[in-house]
């Protein structure tokens, strides 16, 4: 049986500098592969994760991040290592974290029925923990408009 790392490295394309895993992928773009931790127990793996911890890369606990954001590429020299916050700022600041058509006073805006408050679709949760009233109706100056939950 071939190992992880000739499985992985057998089974990518070459485009540009991306280095595209072609086996199965995940709903989100990841690539993923069959590791065998004995004779009868497997698990699913993400490819970039393993191509990571294979390149050197202590990887427990700890997120493995895209420069180039192509989710199937594998390529080590595009893969870097981050916390969650880290991960949260990289999706945020190239606009992947879906919040940029919602800046400022252009998020959507729910009225409660109990004080009469606006409250911005972000910070429902926070305005529940003080009132108990009924988040009604929306205002917003946003293009989408989101149904009261």
């Amino acid at each position: 049986m071939r190992t992880i790392e000739q499985r992985l490295y057998h089974n990518i394309k070459i485009e540009d500098d991306c280095w595209i895993w072609q086996g199965a992928k995940n709903n989100m773009g990841y690539g993923m592969i069959r590791e065998y931790t004995d004779q009868t127990t497997t698990k699913m793996r993400t490819t970039h994760r393993v191509s990571a911890e294979l390149n050197g890369h202590d990887i427990k606990g700890m997120c493995v991040l895209h420069s180039c954001d192509n989710p199937a590429c594998i390529n080590p020299a595009h893969l870097w290592i981050g916390t969650m916050k880290d991960n949260m700022l990289d999706k945020v600041t190239k606009g992947r974290a879906g919040l940029h058509k919602y800046i400022g006073e252009h998020y959507p805006r729910y009225s409660c029925d109990t004080c009469s408050d606006t409250t911005p679709i972000n910070k429902v949760n926070q305005h529940a923990k003080r009132c108990h009233g009924t988040l009604i109706g929306i205002n917003t100056t946003s293009p989408t408009t989101r149904k009261s939950p």
